[in-house]
């Protein structure tokens, strides 16, 4: 009758599934004919800018395998370089310019159709992803440096993003993280129940328990979370740098040595006070965010 499949994640890369699935069959459309095919069912008539927006996402973007946690910096657990945790690493597999070049034609295509403001607000939301890790080494950089202005501008540069990022999230239902609580809360049958599945869904998108083993693992690019979570964490972090800067304290992450609570709990070496309270703090607000403390 079919075939299908059950992932963790739904909602992303809906063509890839779709082609893959469709191969099984004798039917199956040859590649190039079936990205055309997708490009005219998401806008609804055949357009030459769109098809060539879908074949450069083809050709030059969806162009390897999906890697765990291939995720945004801002939604990652903030650090000064690198990947704090596994969950949060920043695989991309294409070049960021041309995933910016296929947007600039995508915008060029005047569509109204669901799908096609999908596809827009999907294109400009990764594209705002992939600048933001730029950024956030800029930071790095200017603390190296021992610049304080220059290390104010990224901040205020890397929040900035953080709000286009959510600007474009506002747009689409699917990046919405008060329908995500909504439908959680819908399941309970009392207040006390609705609270409750409340919290696991808020912690099933943060924390998603209580050690940090696979914290931010189902991180979300939502409406909402951007500016409730993930921009305060980086806020948080961004003034406990300039903080540990002005004291004259070396501020180095302690990188997936577990929160203080934990199992995991542990210490690293060249870490200094600010910055192992700094690790405090933003555990306990994300506990207390997802509503388990």
């Amino acid at each position: 009758m079919g075939l299908g499949s059950t992932l963790e994640g739904f909602g992303v890369n809906e063509p890839v599934y779709e082609a893959v699935l469709q191969q099984a069959w004798s039917n199956a459309m040859p590649v190039d004919e079936y990205i055309d095919n997708v490009a005219d069912r998401h806008l609804g008539y055949a357009d030459p800018a769109f098809r060539q927006y879908w074949h450069m996402h083809a050709d030059k973007v969806s162009v390897t395998h999906s890697k765990t946690s291939s995720s945004s910096i801002i939604c990652a657990h903030p650090n000064l370089e690198g990947f704090w945790h596994w969950t949060t690493l920043f695989n991309r597999g294409y070049d960021p310019k041309d995933l910016e070049e296929a947007l600039t034609i995508l915008e060029t295509v005047n569509g109204s159709s669901d799908y096609f403001k999908f596809d827009l607000a999907n294109a400009r939301r990764q594209v705002i992803d992939n600048k933001a890790l730029a950024v956030r080494d800029k930071f790095t950089q200017a603390y190296y440096k021992g610049d304080r202005e220059a290390m104010v501008a990224a901040s205020e540069e890397f929040l900035g993003l953080c709000d286009d990022l959510a600007a474009v999230l506002k747009t689409r239902p699917e990046f919405s993280l008060c329908d995500w609580i909504k439908d959680a809360r819908s399941w309970g049958k009392n207040p006390p129940e609705a609270d409750y599945y409340e919290m696991n869904a808020r912690t099933l998108i943060s924390v998603w328990g209580d050690s940090f083993h696979l914290s931010d693992y189902a991180n979300r690019d939502w409406d909402g979370l951007v500016e409730t979570y993930y921009k305060v964490r980086w806020r948080m972090f961004f003034d406990a740098v300039l903080a540990a800067f002005d004291a004259g304290e070396t501020f180095v992450n302690p990188k997936s040595t577990g929160y203080v609570g934990t199992s995991a709990q542990g210490s690293a070496e060249g870490v200094e006070g600010r910055a192992l309270q700094f690790d405090r703090d933003i555990w306990d607000f994300e506990c207390h965010w997802a509503h388990i403390r």
